[in-house]
């Protein structure tokens, strides 16, 4: 099978803005958009499209940051989980699922395309959920995590698979339903989510984070989060911090909206509470700005007993954990990512269940 790159020349602004707009937004997407990354490597934004069920069809647009122009787009039978660039740009690696289109079946495929054909040059194929993916940056190997289906225990399963020849070189079972996977820059450990980090015992439902030395796939360490199952996380450019989204569900001081993680130790290092308009404020998305050592997150204040989606960004200075928020847009947002390009930065959300995405120069 050979996916074909559409080349589209500009994107349609919804609203009319410069090339050096401090803010705006644009579709691409038909229906919605459904995810969006920076690859640092390529200094490009990949913003993933999918359509409503019964479609289980996607696109992968790859668009450039700063003038908004879709240099390629990939179509695929089955939804985009994840997507990046390796071989020095020369490729791109694609994670499906709902590949056969029947939501009640379980199967994935992993794709090495290459990026100016669209040509496959490596497939691997499962026959369970495949969720979220790192890999190293030598681009030697990746690591996939696993929801396994019903029956019970519907366990997790971490699968380490060597991007060289496409196998599966090792896997491990832990916890219970995952978010999110990182990995430390220097790939020495993986950080993989949990609703429950002791996958004997199933009826415990401990949230957590449960951490593997990547030479082995050995757990070396597992620890708890004291409230809300973790969200998404993400590790600080020099990998001595791994910051974790959360909910502080029951307001108290030992949960959290959000926790730093000190990598030497694996220890919580800090646990911040936000608060906007007097309202205890969780964080999902995340976005880290080694240039300004600023944490930004999608926010969302409480409104009882859930914590909906908003256009909220928290802004957290890590010298001082000091906060502050602004808006994107007037609807809710989902995913964020954070573009470094040429000295500025900007960041850009996709409206949570719409094609819109916001971008704001933070400079």
């Amino acid at each position: 099978m050979k996916y074909i790159p559409v080349i589209i020349l500009s994107v349609f602004l919804l609203t009319q803005n410069s090339l050096y707009a401090e803010e705006g937004s644009f579709t691409i997407c038909d229906v919605k958009s459904d995810n969006i990354t920076y690859d640092n490597s390529a200094g490009k934004i990949l913003l993933s499209c999918r359509g409503n069920p019964p479609v289980y069809s996607s696109s992968l647009n790859i668009i450039n940051p700063e003038d908004l122009n879709i240099e390629k787009s990939f179509q695929f039978n089955g939804l985009v989980n994840f997507a990046c660039f390796v071989g020095s740009c020369s490729s791109l690696l694609v994670l499906l699922y709902e590949t056969d289109g029947n939501p009640r079946t379980n199967e994935s495929e992993l794709l090495k395309l290459d990026y100016e054909t669209g040509d496959i040059i490596s497939n691997l194929p499962f026959n369970d959920s495949m969720f979220e993916m790192t890999l190293d940056n030598q681009g030697s190997y990746a690591y996939v995590i696993c929801n396994k289906p019903p029956p019970p225990p519907n366990t997790l399963k971490i699968i380490k698979i060597s991007l060289s020849n496409f196998q599966i070189i090792d896997e491990v079972i832990f916890g219970k339903f995952a978010d999110d996977i990182e990995i430390a820059p220097d790939g020495s450990k993986i950080y993989a989510n949990s609703i429950n980090i002791y996958p004997s015992h199933p009826s415990a439902r401990v949230p957590g984070i449960g951490v593997f030395r990547t030479s082995d796939m050995e757990r070396i360490k597992r620890f708890s989060l004291p409230n809300y199952p973790p969200h998404l996380m993400e590790m600080s450019d020099d990998g001595s911090k791994l910051f974790i989204a959360s909910s502080n569900d029951l307001e108290t001081d030992w949960g959290a909206d959000l926790y730093i993680i000190d990598t030497q130790t694996d220890e919580i290092a800090q646990k911040l509470r936000f608060y906007y308009n007097g309202m205890e404020t969780a964080t999902y998305s995340l976005a880290y700005c080694g240039s300004n050592n600023k944490l930004y997150c999608s926010a969302q204040p409480k409104t009882d007993p859930t914590y909906p989606y908003s256009n909220l960004i928290l802004e957290l200075d890590l010298t001082d954990y000091s906060y502050s928020f602004f808006t994107m847009g007037d609807n809710p947002l989902s995913r964020i990512a954070l573009a470094e390009y040429d000295g500025h930065r900007r960041l850009f959300a996709i409206e949570e269940g719409t094609p819109v995405v916001h971008y704001k120069d933070l400079d």
